[in-house]
């Protein structure tokens, strides 16, 4: 378990010089590894903590670089650490956050836990072996678990303790998904704050449970009891999506349309304080995995860049005021969104 020291530039273009630590699994199989990030330079006292984590992600380094290149991605990382400059960047507002990356087994588990499931979620399982593709609920106890380790871990490793009333988690696409189902099950009296990005609705209790509810293909909606879980939430919420995605997802089955989409999802949240950002122009006519992966890319630059610097400036100045305590405006709205919601 070494410790690296990196350095990210924050919101007001000051460079924090950040602490890396592999810290490995907690408890197994619950996830496979992790690593810390921590601010050398922080408030004193408690620090508060944020749990992040993927969503999808290739199992092997080739099959990712193959599957992602035929979609005509480059340079990005398509395995449990795709996540890591968004971690840096949230750890330089002043947070320990720690990176969690979901096991490898998940084909063997899941048809063990799953035994009677249909043809239908046989079929789109079929990349079991190749891609993790963990329902929401594995990543709530992954979620769980990892709130335990951080604050377990940080005193030992970084010389820090946890403040417990100031803890976040963050998930990206099936991890944003498990992030929302975690904060109003398992997590609901633990965090203060829950961050969804790229939102994935794909699996909530069960594997392919949810395929079809965000677009109306299977005659599902997000009003129904699946999506229940959603009015139980208090923590303070942000999602962040983008419009080309959104499109892809609506599709010709459209029962919503953007930038109707998340607004509904952050609508059925009934409780905490809440903001929505949908890009608009960033990946206008791209394809779909290219607008869903932006976070992933292998350069820094390219993930802080993004969109004109404005999707990492709103998730850190969530971050600031939500869990650091800072006192400041929120952003304005921005110019190129699709949608921008927040609620009083």
């Amino acid at each position: 378990m070494g410790n690296t020291l990196t350095q990210c530039a924050d919101s007001s273009q000051s460079v924090k010089k950040i602490t890396e630590v592999s810290t490995g699994s907690y408890p197994v199989p619950l996830y496979k590894d992790s690593k810390l990030f921590a601010p050398t330079n922080h408030q004193p006292g408690p620090v508060p903590a944020l749990v992040i984590t993927h969503g999808q992600c290739a199992e092997l380094d080739f099959v990712g670089d193959m599957l992602f290149g035929l979609a005509g991605l480059k340079n990005v990382r398509t395995d449990w650490q795709m996540m890591q400059h968004v971690a840096r960047e949230i750890a330089a507002q002043g947070v320990i956050v720690l990176m969690i990356g979901m096991p490898d087994d998940d084909g063997a588990v899941l048809k063990r836990d799953f035994p009677n499931m249909s043809e239908a979620q046989l079929a789109r399982i079929g990349t079991l072996g190749v891609l993790n593709e963990w329902p929401a609920i594995y990543f709530a106890k992954a979620f769980n678990a990892a709130i335990d380790h951080v604050c377990s871990i940080s005193p030992k490793e970084l010389g820090l303790e946890v403040d417990k009333q100031r803890i976040g988690i963050c998930g990206h696409s099936m991890g944003g998904v498990g992030a929302l189902l975690a904060a109003s099950t398992v997590c609901r009296d633990r965090i203060k704050a829950v961050i969804s990005l790229n939102t994935g609705y794909a699996s909530v209790f069960e594997p392919y449970d949810a395929v079809g509810a965000i677009s109306g293909i299977d005659g599902k909606d997000i009003s129904q009891p699946l999506f229940d879980h959603l009015k139980t939430i208090e923590a303070n919420l942000f999602i962040s999506q983008t419009e080309p995605e959104i499109n892809a997802m609506v599709g010709e089955h459209a029962q919503a349309t953007a930038p109707d989409l998340y607004p509904a999802i952050g609508t059925a949240v009934e409780g905490g304080y809440k903001e929505m950002y949908v890009d608009k122009e960033t990946f206008k006519d791209e394809p779909f995995l290219k607008a869903h992966t932006w976070l992933a890319s292998n350069d820094a630059a390219d993930v802080t860049g993004y969109n004109g610097g404005v999707t990492v400036a709103a998730i850190n100045s969530f971050v600031r005021r939500m869990l650091v305590g800072i006192d400041e405006p929120r952003m304005t709205k921005p110019e190129n969104v699709a949608d921008w919601v927040y609620s009083v």
